[in-house]
């Protein structure tokens, strides 16, 4: 959730589900979500957006665009965050602070080595402060203060520093032949220091789901009593320190063309991405004196130290054919991904290297003016990690919709069944996980997932 982009910077929000998930992957199983920011403006244009809630809350918010001539561009800030709503027994913030700042530039010349184009060029910084915490309560304090947050989550703090360019280049051939290529860069580092529970002894589920049997340490993690200086009384504060970055070049054609009564639209894309991660988990200990943490000097270490990177591949090719009343979209996909993990703790060294064929089909039917049905079918797919043992396999599930559409002046509506047959479901350990260790994953077994939604909404014109 930390690395969504802030939505209030979004002018279209994209939701793609079934064959049409083909241009995208690896993970769409589930479909793909586009977020639009704004287009450059045909004329100067800006506004101001001002909010204040409860708990401190506060948002600022300031966007400005314009085009001269060939040049277009828009400059958007944006920063919001709160005191937060729980209560630290110490006192403090629990709230966050989140600034996003970001750029759009469009050159559309007039006549560029003879060939219509399009250049566009996006650039962005982000960050967050968060003062947030994993820690719960015991049952008795939750009934008795559900926003009460003890002691111990003192140092609990979570910052992150995101950075993000992107060149679009549009050619344009000819009215029925396009060529789009873009290429990105993003950099995220995050620095999330959580408490990770006692240098030895019980777990904190332990401590809160039986306070009782662990007095002493859940005195300890209310701030009632002061650590000795003994590794069951010292408290772990973990920085899971990580810094991800991904780049790539894709290049997408459509080609436009009919045959008779039959319309094509056939596209063609091809993609190279690189991604990596890096983790540096620090553990730092403390004592608890006066309800107040104290850092007990002592050199802990990593917990985690490893890295991981990624190449892949992947390309498509799809084409939908209006034909009457009647429209049809065929297509595959194929990914290649090749990934090394290393691990500098434990000295170990592994390479994960998947493929995937993934087609898809759809067909819809205008069966009048106002009603349509639809039917697609198509392969969804999810890697697995670069870690991951050789015996845990992708996810695959074969997915079907269908339904139909009603659309009049008035009235839109539209019903959807699906249905998802897992060949295999990846499991992975969050940390809210007991029983496992974060971020490993395993076999599922087959899934299988069937239901329906329902969407309608009236347009009414009232009288003036």
């Amino acid at each position: 959730a930390y690395y969504m982009p802030n939505v209030s910077r979004m002018s279209t929000v994209e939701v793609v589900k079934g064959p049409a998930t083909i241009k995208y992957g690896p993970n769409n199983v589930g479909g793909a979500i586009n977020l639009v920011t704004p287009a450059i403006p045909d004329e100067r244009t800006g506004f101001v957006d001002l909010g204040a809630g409860t708990d401190g809350y506060e948002k600022y918010q300031a966007f400005f665009g314009d085009r001269i001539g060939d040049f277009g561009y828009w400059i958007d800030g944006l920063s919001f965050g709160s005191d937060g709503f729980k209560e630290l027994d110490t006192g403090g913030d629990t709230g966050f602070t989140r600034n996003d700042i970001n750029a759009k530039l469009q050159w559309v010349p007039d006549d560029f080595l003879g060939v219509p184009q399009r250049f566009i060029l996006k650039a962005g910084y982000a960050d967050e402060n968060s003062d947030e915490t994993y820690l719960g309560l015991t049952q008795d304090d939750f009934d008795n203060n559900p926003l009460r947050r003890y002691a111990a989550s003192q140092l609990d703090n979570f910052d992150s520093e995101h950075r993000l360019v992107n060149l679009d280049h549009g050619l344009y051939l000819t009215e029925s032949l396009t060529i789009g290529t873009q290429i990105y860069w993003n950099y995220f580092k995050r620095s999330w220091n959580k408490l990770d529970g006692f240098v030895a002894g019980a777990s904190l589920n332990d401590v809160l789901e039986q306070p009782d049997l662990f007095q002493r340490q859940i005195d300890i993690i209310r701030g009632y009593i002061d650590s000795k200086p003994v590794a069951s009384d010292t408290l772990d504060v973990t920085d899971n320190d990580r810094e991800y970055e991904s780049a790539g070049i894709q290049m997408a054609v459509d080609y436009a063309v009919d045959y008779g009564e039959f319309a094509h639209n056939v596209e063609v894309g091809l993609r190279y991405h690189y991604d990596s991660i890096d983790r540096d988990h620090l553990s730092r200990t403390y004592l608890m004196s006066n309800s107040e943490m104290v850092s007990d000097g002592i050199d802990r270490g990593n917990k985690v130290l490893n890295d991981a990177d990624t190449d892949a591949v992947a390309t498509y090719l799809r084409d939908t054919v209006d034909w009457r009343e009647w429209k049809f979209n065929a297509g595959v996909r194929y990914e290649y991904i090749d990934s090394h993990f290393n691990d500098a703790l434990n000295n170990r060294q592994s390479r994960n290297s998947q493929s995937l064929l993934a087609p898809g089909a759809g067909v819809f039917w205008q069966y009048t003016d106002q009603l349509g049905f639809l039917l697609g079918i198509n392969k969804g797919f999810s890697p697995t990690g670069a870690s991951a043992s050789s015996n845990v396999k992708a996810e695959e599930a074969v997915n079907l919709e269908y339904g139909f559409r009603y659309d009049t002046e008035v009235l839109q509506a539209q019903v959807i069944g699906f249905f998802s047959d897992y060949d295999n479901l990846i499991g992975r350990c969050r940390a809210s996980d007991s029983g496992c260790e974060v971020g490993e994953e395993f076999n599922g077994g087959e899934v299988q997932i069937g239901g329906v939604e329902a969407v309608s909404y009236t347009h009414l014109t009232l009288p003036t």
